[in-house]
C-alpha cells in the first residue's frame, strides 16, 4: 500500500506551480496563496504484484509532480489544492469543521487531453478519490466545471453538510493547517481502504458459514423424508447441495459483502 508524507516547501521549492494558469484565475476568483505542498511516498515504490506496466508508469508519473499550489478561500472557509494527474488538471477543496468533521469537493476540469481508462467516471482514480467518505467527512466529485463552478459546488456542499451535521468552518490560513489536514486526509483513507476490504470480507465469510450450517441438516431431513436412504441418494442429494446450495450461499454472501463495502457505517471516523 502507498503511503505519502506531507511537507511544506514553500521556502525551498524552485519548481514553477502545476497550471499556472489556474493559480491566475483562482486569483481572480480572490483566493489567496498559502504555499506549496509537497507529498513524497514513504519508502521506495514497489508496484503491487501483477501491475500492468502501463499502470505502474502512469503511479511513477504521478509522484514524481511538482509540488501542489495551495490556496485559501476568500472567506477563510477552505483551502483548495491545484493539481493534475496524466496532464489533467484536478482541484481539490478541503474543508475543516470546529466539529471535526470534514467537507471535500474534487473537480476534474476540462481538458484537451483525450480521455482514459485511468481517468473519468468510474475509473479507479474515481474509487481511490472517493474512498474517505464516511460519517463524519464527506466527498464530492465534480465533473466538467470551471474553477468557479467548483467553489460554488463546494459552498454548496459545506452548506448542506452543516445544516444536516451542524458544526461550522474554521479559519484556514496556514501551511501548517494545510499539512495536518493533509496528512489525516491520507491516514483515514488508508483506515477506510484496509476497514472496507476486510470487514465485508470477514461478515460474508461468516454468512456463508452460518447458511451452510443450517442448510445442510435441512437438506438432509428432506431428502431422508422424500427419498428412500440409501448410499446413491445420499451421495445424490450432498451432489445437488454441493451445486445449487454452494451457489445460493455464495451469491447471499457477495450481497452482503456488496452492501457493506458501501455503507458509510462501517467506516472509521475522520480524525
Amino acid at each position: 500500500m502507498l503511503r505519502f508524507e506531507f511537507h511544506d516547501v514553500t521556502a525551498t521549492t524552485t519548481a514553477p506551480p502545476l497550471r499556472p494558469d489556474l493559480v491566475v484565475e483562482f486569483e481572480r476568483l480572490g483566493f489567496v496563496k498559502v504555499g506549496r505542498l509537497e507529498a513524497r511516498p514513504k519508502g521506495d515504490f514497489t508496484p503491487p504484484f501483477g501491475t500492468r506496466p502501463e499502470v505502474q508508469e502512469r503511479v511513477v508519473e504521478n509522484l514524481q509532480r511538482a509540488p501542489r499550489q495551495i490556496l485559501r478561500a476568500p472567506d477563510g472557509s477552505a483551502f483548495v489544492a491545484i493539481d493534475e494527474f496524466i496532464q489533467k488538471p484536478i482541484v481539490r477543496f478541503r474543508s475543516l469543521l470546529d466539529t471535526g468533521s470534514a467537507v471535500e469537493t474534487i473537480g476534474r476540469l476540462p481538458s484537451d487531453v483525450p480521455a482514459s481508462k485511468f481517468f473519468g467516471p468510474n475509473s479507479p482514480l474515481d474509487v481511490a478519490l472517493l474512498r474517505g467518505n464516511s460519517i463524519n467527512r464527506r466527498i464530492r466529485l465534480v465533473d466538467g466545471a470551471e474553477p468557479a463552478g467548483v467553489y460554488a459546488e463546494h459552498q454548496a456542499n459545506l452548506s448542506q453538510y452543516t445544516a444536516s451535521h451542524g458544526g461550522a468552518p474554521i479559519v484556514h490560513a496556514t501551511m501548517a493547517q494545510v499539512v495536518d489536514l493533509w496528512k489525516r486526509g491520507a491516514a483515514h483513507d488508508i483506515r477506510t481502504r484496509v476497514r472496507v476490504k476486510w470487514v465485508p470480507v470477514a461478515a460474508a465469510m461468516l454468512c456463508f458459514a452460518v447458511l451452510t450450517r443450517i442448510s445442510i441438516p435441512v437438506t438432509d431431513s428432506v431428502a431422508q423424508r422424500l427419498l428412500p436412504v440409501t448410499t446413491f441418494t445420499i451421495f445424490l442429494v450432498h451432489a445437488i447441495w454441493l451445486v445449487l446450495g454452494t451457489s445460493i450461499c455464495v451469491g447471499v454472501s457477495i450481497v452482503v459483502w456488496s452492501a457493506l463495502s458501501r455503507t458509510k457505517q462501517i467506516r472509521p471516523k475522520f480524525e
